[in-house]
């Protein structure tokens, strides 16, 4: 998908106004018809041109029966299609509490819905696209149903399977929980698992999360004891053998920890499984962590902890989690400065490591957002739910009506040089440039490819002070030396000197844009600074700043870097 921001492939630096964030931020959508306490964006999904964002307290038809709404893409970006609800609305069923999307198929969950006449027991609704409309083809639940099961809580969707946690579920106890299988055959859904823990007991509240892939599904126990510390944590897998799903492993934390919330967030890729821990305190205490699973021989082996750049006290980190191909996204709902807006971080798998290669913020944030509770990424495409957002009803700080924001990665391209510790004058940064006199880092981030040949890299800086005069650069190697209010995270090297594009300058929101186009404006360089494939690049954003800080009058971004592809 194209960088849509960009109005011109013809001009080599673009500056435009109104147009934000970084991992580039394309658009932001407030459901249509957004009352106080909906709650849009509790639940977020993504495949290929179609999005459907939960709004589970939504007075659809009831109060709090829930809605959905999904959006399509189009040449003019991302439309709002259609505003789902069950086919038996009820008062405080909460559809839309989880959804998942796989091409023309779409899964919502309702967790408090009636099922056989039981109160909260909760169900999972079908929805097919057929002839450009969603419509609901089937309603899902348990063959043992019973009050306060609540399945629905969360679901995971793979070809004809569907897994729904129901963390409420008592076969040993209250909320011991448990997780339902259904599939499809011949144009019917048919329970044909119900997964348990070997150990189960009361307050375990397995199925917390679900993921499935395939043969492969992965139950978080979000309560379950470790020893005699309580509230751990476990992830149980499941796998297929014949007709039958087997329990073939329980997956716990190394360092234990009460209230750790081991399993709160899970999800099944190709080759492993990824769960998080939003309360684990590697890094920092409450700073979270997601731990990665593989499965080389008979067992699946911890082999890597993912915890962000910038972790800090009680981010949360690892409190959503979405993967497609080899790209990850994981949210972090407490983070950033200050406390509470809320951050997605992009994870990029080579090999067998995951490494982190962005983060995405809204570009509106606010004290308390949240933004990071919910999000899915499909392709290049990231989406992120804000239940806290208050645009329905601005001046009420608990509205909570919901927002949802759309944003666009470029494959390959990392996001480096983050002002640490190491800063001019006491004004570092946790992920962007030093801090400059808006109050913030400066952020370079990027959309579009890596190609030579299609030369549709987008740049973007972003809280950069308004109307600022700035330079990018580039250059083949790597520092880190003060410059200015900031750090020069770029230098000469490999045959090559430091190169200049145009002076461009930022919008009223302190945004700027260079490309598409920066190989062919690369031409009109000397010769060492002529981008080629094959080649690696570092890029930086250099910026006037009169009432930075420290005095110095200049600033700079982050970095990014990448080698360029034919």
């Amino acid at each position: 998908m194209s960088c849509a921001f960009v109005t011109s492939v013809a001009v080599s630096v673009v500056v435009l106004a109104g147009l934000t964030a970084a991992q580039v931020e394309q658009e932001k959508f407030e459901g249509s018809g957004l009352q106080a306490h909906d709650s849009f964006g509790v639940a977020v999904a993504l495949s290929g041109d179609w999005a459907v964002v939960g709004a589970s307290d939504a007075d659809d038809v009831a109060t709090n029966s829930g809605a959905a709404y999904v959006f399509q893409h189009s040449s003019q970006g991302w439309i709002e299609w259609q505003r789902l609800k069950a086919g038996d609305p009820t008062t405080s069923a909460g559809f839309g509490f989880s959804v998942r999307i796989e091409g023309n198929r779409m899964a919502i969950g309702a967790p408090a819905a009636l099922a056989q006449g039981n109160l909260n027991s909760g169900a999972i609704y079908v929805f097919e696209l057929s002839g450009g409309s969603w419509s609901q083809t089937a309603k899902l639940a348990a063959n043992d149903a019973a009050i306060n099961f609540f399945l629905g809580y969360s679901i995971a969707l793979s070809g004809n399977r569907i897994i729904g946690g129901a963390v409420g579920e008592w076969h040993a106890g209250i909320n011991t929980g448990a997780a339902y299988i259904f599939e499809l055959a011949s144009g019917t859904w048919t329970q044909v698992a119900k997964v348990v823990a070997n150990d189960g007991v009361s307050g375990d509240h397995f199925g917390w999360s679900v993921g499935l892939n395939g043969d492969v599904a992965v139950a978080g126990a979000v309560g379950a004891f470790n020893g005699s510390i309580n509230y751990v944590g476990a992830a149980y897998v499941y796998e297929r053998q014949g007709a039958q799903w087997v329990q073939t492993q329980k997956l716990t934390p190394p360092n234990p920890s009460r209230t750790q919330a081991f399993g709160m967030t899970s999800a099944v890729t190709v080759d492993g499984i990824l769960v998080g821990a939003p309360n684990n305190h590697i890094g920092a205490p409450g700073g979270g962590a997601v731990f990665v699973f593989q499965h080389p021989n008979s067992t699946w082996d911890q082999v890597q902890v993912l915890t962000p750049r910038d972790i800090a006290s009680a981010d949360a980190f690892g409190s959503a989690i979405s993967v497609s191909g080899t790209h990850a996204v994981i949210g972090d709902y407490s983070h950033d400065t200050p406390f509470g807006y809320g951050a997605i971080y992009v994870f990029e798998e080579a090999g067998s490591t995951w490494r982190q290669t962005g983060k995405c913020f809204a570009a509106d944030m606010v004290y308390g957002d949240g933004m990071g509770d919910s999000c899915a990424i499909d392709g290049t495409t990231i989406l992120a739910g804000n239940v806290f957002f208050d645009g329905a009803c601005p001046g009420m700080l608990t509205c909570d009506s919901g927002a949802a924001y759309f944003f666009e990665i470029a494959p390959g391209v990392s996001q480096y040089g983050s002002c640490g510790g190491a800063s001019p004058c006491s004004n570092s940064d946790g992920h962007g440039g030093c801090r400059n006199s808006t109050g913030y880092g400066a952020v370079l981030a990027a959309c579009g490819t890596k190609s030579v040949a299609a030369d549709d890299l987008s740049l973007e800086a972003r809280w950069l002070p308004p109307g600022v005069n700035a330079i990018g650069f580039l250059g083949r190697a790597r520092t880190s030396a003060f410059l200015g209010d900031g750090l020069r995270v770029v230098s000469p090297g490999l045959g090559s000197g430091l190169y200049r594009l145009p002076l461009a300058s930022a919008d009223a929101s302190g945004v700027l844009h260079y490309g598409p186009g920066l190989v062919a404006l690369s031409q009109g360089l000397p010769a060492g600074g002529h981008i080629q494939p094959g080649e690696q690049w570092n890029l930086q954003v250099w910026y006037r700043d009169v009432a930075g800080p420290c005095g110095s009058g200049t600033n700079t971004t982050n970095g990014l870097s990448l080698v360029f592809a034919p």
